[in-house]
């Protein structure tokens, strides 16, 4: 059974989070959890580190597309930074990496 791991840390601006294993449709449930809190919250910056991640399954991107709009619709801002190959091959072919802000620096 494949799991997924999310760890947070909070900084004074952001919080950065790293989401590593499998976003799957066993796990997607996790995410779901995970982006109903941070939406509640309403950080002004959100920073996904998914350089760990080695699957994104189409309901977990959805999850992503939910947490950037509840951020945005706030004020804030989703980032995405260190996308796996695979992750950031997702993105790409579904044209994503021009919705979503990607870098290389969760601190940047």
């Amino acid at each position: 059974m494949s799991t997924l791991v999310v760890q947070e840390v909070r900084h004074v601006d952001r919080v950065v989070v790293t989401i590593s294993g499998s976003a799957d449709l066993a796990n997607v449930a996790v995410l779901e959890r995970e982006v109903a809190r941070w939406s509640a919250e309403r950080p002004s910056l959100i920073v996904l580190d998914l350089s760990g991640l080695t699957f994104l399954a189409s309901l977990a991107l959805g999850q992503l597309l939910t947490l950037r709009q509840a951020v945005r619709s706030c004020g804030g801002s989703l980032r995405l930074v260190r996308p796996s190959p695979v992750v950031f091959g997702v993105l790409h072919r579904c044209k994503l990496d021009r919705v979503f802000q990607i870098g290389d620096d969760p601190l940047a």
